[in-house]
């Protein structure tokens, strides 16, 4: 995971007999050979790319970074870059990623990632990419995103195909007409054409009409379908007419019972109204 791009030989290649920065530049370059890395890069590119790289290894040297710390520096430089070769890949989804690298290069958790930054290098560092790539994300975006041409072709339409709007133009005073002319007008306008609706909805009856005729209902005789017979009354069978006999039996029997309880009450409410009028008799006197 370490040692990636950079390894010890070629930063204290890099690093060594520089009095300025284009001895870096120069070290770097002969070092890494961008040409070689990035063939289809232009000049102009070669030279910005040149200068991401340059002033990397600068904050590195600034900030006292030992050799693991700036390869793994300019690892994670070299890969965030790469994200503005593609113009589907916004800042904030860049910025997810270099976090991601920082997370990989700042917890000890092999082989998924080793600690090489403390919490001091995570801010300084953070601070760095923040306030110099990705404040200029976007440009970054506009030089490296490659180009794409678009071929615009205009068909003119057929004459014929154009259809050309009247200008308005306002009726000269000779043939103006008063309110009430145009509101008559108007209603016999409407009177027209509402008998016009009329008339066509009539006619579409007519031709419904005769067109679908309605059905007759035929009801079918027995002469016309002889399979067709009135049902027939089903006998019991007599072993079922046998065991419904007592059943029968007890159904009467409990009716003559009803009866007879029926009529002795009778009989009692027509003794009780008849104790009722006797004492009325003979509480009767004669003068």
């Amino acid at each position: 995971m370490l040692w990636l791009d950079l390894t010890a030989e070629q930063i204290h290649a890099i690093l060594g007999n520089i009095a300025c920065v284009d001895d870096l530049k120069k070290n770097l370059q002969e070092v890494m050979d961008l040409y070689e890395m990035y063939p289809d890069l232009s000049l102009k590119q070669y030279q910005i790319l040149s200068d991401l790289f340059v002033h990397t290894i600068m904050f590195a040297i600034r900030n006292k970074f030992t050799l693991e710390k700036i390869s793994a520096i300019f690892t994670i430089i070299k890969d965030i870059h790469r994200d503005t070769s593609n113009n589907d890949i916004t800042l904030y989804d860049s910025f997810i990623h270099f976090k991601q690298l920082m997370t990989k290069y700042s917890v000890h958790r092999p082989p998924f990632s080793v600690e090489v930054f403390h919490v001091d290098d995570v801010k300084k560092i953070s601070d760095y990419v923040y306030n110099t790539f990705y404040r200029h994300y976007k440009m970054y975006q506009y030089v490296f995103c490659p180009k794409q041409n678009a071929t615009l072709d205009i068909i003119q339409p057929l004459s014929k195909l154009l259809v050309m709007e009247q200008p308005f133009s306002m009726l000269p005073l000779n043939k103006a007409i008063t309110e009430a002319e145009h509101s008559e007008k108007k209603r016999i306008e409407h009177e027209e054409e509402a008998k016009r609706i009329a008339i066509i909805q009539q006619q579409q009856q007519q031709q419904q009409q005769q067109e679908s005729p309605p059905p007759k209902i035929e009801v079918p005789t027995k002469e016309e379908h002889p399979k067709i017979e009135e049902p027939k009354k089903s006998v019991p069978h007599p072993q079922i007419l046998k065991q419904l006999e007592p059943i029968k039996k007890e159904i009467e029997e409990m009716s003559l019972n009803r009866i007879a309880e029926l009529e002795s009450r009778i009989a009692e409410l027509e003794q009780m109204v008849g104790d009722k009028k006797k004492p009325a008799s003979r509480g009767t006197t004669k003068r």
